[in-house]
C-alpha cells in the first residue's frame, strides 16, 4: 500500500500519518497486517448485515462493518480524515454537528425539502473513493478500508 509520493509533503505538511506499507498502518493501529489485507479483499465477510424499519413502514438493509473492521476504520477516521478539511457547509458525520445545525441555516425559509437518498452508502465504490481530487491518500488500500 504506497501513497502517491507527490502527496507525502502535503500529509506532512497538514501533520497527518505518512505510511508507505500496510505493515506500517497496522503497526500503528496495534495489528497485525493481515488483518487490513482480509478486509481490503473479502468484503462479503467484512460486514454484517440486517434490515430495519422506515417510517413508511418498508425496511432498510443496513451492512454495519464488524467489530474489527469497525476498530480499523475509527482510528483511520479519528488520526487521518479527522486531520483533512470539510466543508463549512457539512454537517453529517462531524463532531459536535446534529441535524440541528444542518436546519438552522434554513429555519426562515418559507419551503424546504426533505429527500433520502436511496441506497446512498453502498453506490459508493472504492474506485469513486480513490478518485476523489482533493484527498490526499491515494492509496487503493486505504480505500478499501474506508
Amino acid at each position: 500500500m504506497a501513497l502517491g509520493n507527490n502527496n507525502v509533503p502535503l500529509l506532512r505538511l497538514i501533520g497527518l500519518p505518512v505510511f508507505s506499507k500496510v505493515s506500517e498502518l497496522a503497526e500503528a493501529i496495534h495489528i497485525m497486517p493481515g488483518v487490513i489485507k482480509k478486509h481490503t479483499e473479502d468484503k462479503l465477510t467484512s460486514y454484517d448485515s440486517f434490515t430495519i424499519p422506515k417510517y413508511d413502514g418498508t425496511s432498510r438493509q443496513i451492512r454495519a462493518p464488524k467489530k474489527d473492521l469497525k476498530a480499523i476504520q475509527a482510528w483511520i477516521l479519528r488520526n487521518i480524515l479527522d486531520g483533512l478539511a470539510k466543508s463549512p457547509y457539512a454537517t453529517a458525520y462531524i463532531r459536535d454537528k446534529s441535524i440541528l445545525n444542518n436546519v438552522l441555516p434554513h429555519i426562515n425559509n418559507r419551503y424546504y425539502i426533505c429527500i433520502d437518498l436511496e441506497d446512498f452508502f453502498p453506490s459508493i465504490s472504492m474506485r469513486r473513493v480513490f478518485k476523489l481530487g482533493n484527498y490526499p491518500l491515494t492509496s487503493r488500500s486505504f480505500c478499501g478500508i474506508i
